[in-house]
């Protein structure tokens, strides 16, 4: 599970089922208490990529992909407990499901800094397209995530991104090209302004 230890209480957040249903739980509570647990959400085809940071004022802030193209957000209290989410979000050009005629994305990845913001990055495109993209869409403090901005473009050979966040507003990210796709050991990093 992925924990977060705010000043007054604790949050955990897992998930349980797999290939296909799966829920989303969470345990929280405040310190010297018994957790209280809870499904948040369910999707039929699976969450992946929990993530669990805090908010400035120290309430629990979590994300995960849904389904194969949705994103998810939401912002917890004092108490450590996490409310029941809003619909999932779809991230436009992000999808892992091989029946959709779009090109599927990799794995994206979830990043928080110590402002409240939450980013999502993810890599576009299959090995065959001449050039890939990697985007990121943007939350504050839980809320909705704002529309994907490109951050790069990459050669067909590239592997999902990795995001370091800073504590001035700013992502640096890093990519690399995958060796099974040809003899390399090129990483790229870029510093991007995001917010």
């Amino acid at each position: 599970p992925e924990v977060a230890i705010g000043p007054t209480a604790l949050t955990a957040l897992w998930t349980e089922g797999g290939g296909g249903e799966a829920h989303l739980e969470e345990a929280s509570g405040a310190f010297g208490q018994p957790l209280q647990e809870h499904q948040i959400m369910s999707a039929p085809k699976g969450i992946q990529s929990i993530h669990l940071s805090l908010a400035p004022s120290g309430e629990p802030l979590a994300a995960w992909r849904v389904d194969t193209d949705g994103i998810g957000t939401v912002e917890g209290s004092a108490s450590g407990e996490l409310p029941n989410p809003p619909p999932a979000q779809k991230a436009p050009g992000f999808t892992q499901d091989k029946e959709q005629q779009q090109e599927p994305a990799v794995d994206g990845e979830f990043s928080s800094d110590l402002q409240g913001d939450t980013v999502f990055t993810y890599l576009t495109g299959n090995f065959a397209s001449h050039s890939r993209r990697v985007l990121a869409m943007t939350s504050t403090n839980g809320g909705p995530f704002r529309p994907p901005r490109l951050l790069a473009r990459t050669g067909p050979e590239a592997d999902t991104p990795t995001v370091v966040t800073g504590g001035d507003r700013a992502l640096l990210v890093f990519w690399s090209c995958i060796a099974e796709i040809r003899a390399c050991s090129s990483t790229w990093a870029r510093r991007v302004a995001l917010f």
